[in-house]
């Protein structure tokens, strides 16, 4: 699937749907909160505070800027329009106050004080993924791993982690991160079976740009937590190979050179009159899926799984071969679609290797 996307990659909505691919770290909390994909943290065992880890971060979108009409703009056409800083609303001017707080005392080496002023910050913003996974790094700098692993993989399935940058920023010296990583290492050799511990150290690596170390430890995960599927697709975005499980047969070897393929071809064009209307579609697993595309391009996008049901709405535009759904909350799910009769095949961006994607009929 991936070559039919190589001509979109400077498209408006790329840059915010990458996040959500091979590109970064996991699929989107829009891949999860949609219904698309499904959700399942094996290293969560509960104590979250004030989060559930065992359901993914809603990540919500916040405000960067408003819009500052000059007094007397609507009488006249020549003053200014200019756009200024966001007010942040309370809860997330509290949440600041107590990420101040938290840092400070993370410099200081005081790490019972950035933890609790991190949990006071999380209950103000909960969706906030940047909080989430700082009170991750206090789990880590504390050398409580299966926390830490809980509370990651939430972060990391709902989007790209910090860069070394940001990390590295938060420590008084890199000599003092490099003790507690090299404490995380000491205990991954002293108990090679925790593959919780080698989740959080793969992500160590990856943040500090150590590719190979780093696709090493998600092989090792991916075969003590056959659950864990987010490391799955980390360890594909790498370009590490995933292992067979163990018993299974391996893949042949092939007895002729691999010859070089072109890319696929890119699929036709989407006739925007032709994917108007209300259509259905149904996974495997029961979930039910309701897509209603009206000619003045709003959407509504539902779905029903264990007869719980979720829906939201916004606008939608078309882009070659590309539906592309922007949320109420500005979040975005471009779709490579392919034309099937009197319905269409979904398949989202960022999606797994081998998804079907889904298969919408009137």
């Amino acid at each position: 699937m991936s070559g039919a996307w190589n001509s979109y990659w400077n498209r408006p909505w790329f840059t915010g749907a990458a996040m959500m691919g091979m590109g970064a770290w996991g699929l989107g909390s829009v891949a999860y909160d949609s219904g698309y994909s499904t959700y399942s943290n094996p290293y969560y065992a509960g104590g979250g505070g004030h989060y559930d880890y065992s359901q993914p971060i809603q990540v919500v979108t916040q405000p960067t800027e408003v819009v500052v009409v000059q007094e007397g703009a609507q009488t006249d056409p020549n003053a200014q329009v200019v756009a200024a800083p966001a007010e942040p609303p309370p809860a997330v001017q509290a949440s600041l106050t107590r990420t101040d707080a938290a840092r400070d005392a993370f410099m200081a080496a005081d790490y019972a004080t950035a933890g609790k002023e991190i949990e006071l910050a999380l209950k103000e913003l909960p969706t906030d993924a940047a909080l989430h996974e700082f009170r991750a790094l206090v789990y880590f700098a504390t050398a409580d791993y299966t926390k830490a692993a809980g509370t990651l993989y939430a972060v990391l399935s709902a989007g790209p982690g910090w860069d070394w940058t940001t990390m590295s920023g938060l420590y008084p010296s890199v000599d003092a991160y490099t003790v507690q990583l090299r404490a995380l290492e000491q205990f991954v050799n002293a108990k090679p079976k925790e593959a919780d511990a080698r989740f959080v150290l793969a992500y160590h690596y990856v943040t500090g740009s150590h590719k190979e170390a780093a696709i090493k430890q998600l092989r090792e995960v991916v075969l003590l937590q056959p659950a864990d599927q987010l490391s799955v697709q980390l360890l594909r975005g790498l370009g590490g190979e995933v292992p067979a499980e163990p018993g299974s047969t391996p893949a042949p070897a092939a007895q002729e050179p691999q010859v070089a393929r072109d890319d696929p071809p890119e699929p036709p064009d989407i006739d925007a009159a032709k994917i108007v209307g209300r259509r259905t579609a149904k996974r495997s697993d029961g979930t039910t899926f309701t897509l209603d595309l009206t000619p003045d391009n709003k959407f509504t996008w539902a779905y029903e799984r264990g007869g719980k049901k979720q829906e939201f709405g916004g606008t939608y535009s078309v882009d070659g071969a590309v539906l592309v759904l922007e949320r109420g909350d500005k979040a975005t799910m471009p779709g490579l679609v392919t034309m099937e009769g009197t319905g269409f095949n979904f398949k989202l961006f960022g999606a797994p290797e081998g998804d079907a994607g889904l298969d919408f009929k009137t």
